[in-house]
This record gives C-alpha cells, structure tokens and sequence, in this order.
C-alpha cells in the first residue's frame, strides 16, 4: 500500500503558484493602463473627430455663401435646407451643439466647440472664422 502511494506524482499547479501568476498580471496590466491612459486617447480621438465635423460644417458653409452672393447663413439648419450639408454633425457623446455665430450683415461667420481633452489651465475651444479661414484653438470665445 505504501508503494502505490509512493508512485502517485501531483500534476498542476498550486494555488499559491496561481495566485503568484495572477497578482504579477495585476500589477503589469494597472502598469500598461497608467501608461496608456485611455481616457486622454479617447479625448483625443474625440477632438479630431470634432475637427472633422467642423470641417464638413464649413465646407457646406462656404457652398452656402457662394451660392448667396457673400453671405452667410442666420442659423446652421439653413444649409440642411439649401442641401449643402445632409445632416448638421453631431458631437461626441451626443452633448451640446456646435456654436455657430454670424458677424453684421452675415458676411463673416464662426463655427466653434470646446477641447474634449482641455489642457490642465483655462478653456479652449475649436475654432474656425471666415475671416482667417483656418480652424484653431481660441480661449474661450470664438466671434466671427
């Protein structure tokens, strides 16, 4: 009897040896995850996406004012209407609009939306002005 015991060799692991294994892979991944940091990359991916729709909105915005003989519309639902735009853009997250602003006479126009990653001091906000022609990044306001 004490033969037979004596041949039976354990296969497997321990739990300790698990345990072990599943605490190191703990702590790699929180590692990977601070490096990472996935809420700034999606904020990130957020901001070009609202680059983007902003450049489609000023596309469809400068149809609009050369069909109307240098003006711009009063309000962005206007070029869904003249069908220079399908749909006005949405952004990320489905929060807010974006902010559309007409100077006198409707000659010069502003389209702008906040930073979704902000920088650790003030507001910005993405900006486009006919006047420049180029989208940046403003302080807090964006005026045509």
């Amino acid at each position: 009897m004490k033969k037979e015991m004596s041949k039976i060799t354990n296969k497997g692991f321990t739990l300790i040896e698990l345990l072990v294994v599943i605490a190191v892979l703990g702590v790699l991944a929180g590692g990977v995850l601070a490096t990472i940091n996935p809420l700034k990359r999606i904020n990130q991916a957020n901001d070009v996406r609202i680059q983007s729709d902003i450049g489609q909105i000023v596309q469809a915005l400068q149809a609009y004012y050369t069909a109307n003989r240098g003006v711009y519309p009063a309000t962005l639902a206007a070029l869904t209407t003249t069908q220079d735009i399908k749909v006005i853009p949405v952004p990320p997250g489905g929060v807010g609009t974006y902010t559309y602003a007409v100077g006198t006479g409707n000659a010069e126009a502003a389209v702008s939306f906040r930073f979704q990653d902000q920088p650790t001091s003030g507001t910005l906000l993405w900006c486009w002005r006919s006047v420049t022609g180029q989208l940046t990044s403003a302080g807090t306001t964006c005026n045509p």
